[in-house]
């Protein structure tokens, strides 16, 4: 989904109501995102909030051949980053929407060439596994794994190396086979 450059162009001027109209054109997509960043609805409301004043506050660097939602999203996860680091006494921990939540707002994409289904609670089973993770790792497989980062993208997000990104990806792996064994080996193989 692309967002028209002429309401974009409205936002820029200051339009409220073309602020509110692109609000509502990307909440589905960018809310998903913040519930991987936050614990509950209450702080991905907070997250999405945020990330949206700053999309607001930047638009008039958007390139024009640049996909606005792509933008929009990258700009969300960062902001979503970025207050991690700044709230120091906050645990960090990354949780997904829940599986109602995440099939009503985006298609999770498990395997790229593949299409193939999954039993709900082998996937609410993986999932929970994944917040077990220490917080760096779950992060870097987040990251690697829903939202498509690169090793050189996550190790900058995070400021990190990119050898310690594939290292916690790697870790990461190990740790979700180990634990969900071998009958949830394909789940596990998304990651490589």
């Amino acid at each position: 989904m692309d967002v028209d450059r002429s309401l974009i162009g409205s936002c820029i001027e200051g339009d409220r109501r073309a602020q509110n109209e692109l609000y509502g054109a990307c909440f589905a997509q960018l809310i998903t995102v913040c519930y991987r960043f936050a614990n509950n609805k209450d702080d991905a409301a907070v997250l999405m909030n945020l990330a949206f004043f700053r999309i607001l506050e930047n638009l008039h660097k958007l390139k024009k051949d640049v996909p606005f939602m792509a933008w929009a999203i990258r700009l969300t996860v960062n902001n979503c980053i970025s207050e991690y680091r700044k709230d120091v006494t906050r645990k960090k921990h990354i949780s997904p929407v829940s599986f109602e939540e995440n099939e009503r707002h985006i298609e999770l994409r498990l395997l790229e060439d593949k299409e193939e289904e999954y039993d709900p609670l082998v996937l609410k089973r993986v999932r929970a596994e994944i917040l077990k993770l220490p917080p760096t790792t779950q992060e870097v497989f987040q990251l690697y794994v829903f939202q498509d980062c690169t090793h050189i993208e996550i190790a900058e997000l995070l400021r990190i190396k990119e050898g310690t990104s594939k290292w916690h990806l790697f870790n990461a792996r190990n740790m979700l086979r180990e634990v969900l064994g071998d009958s949830v080996k394909t789940l596990i193989s998304m990651a490589v």
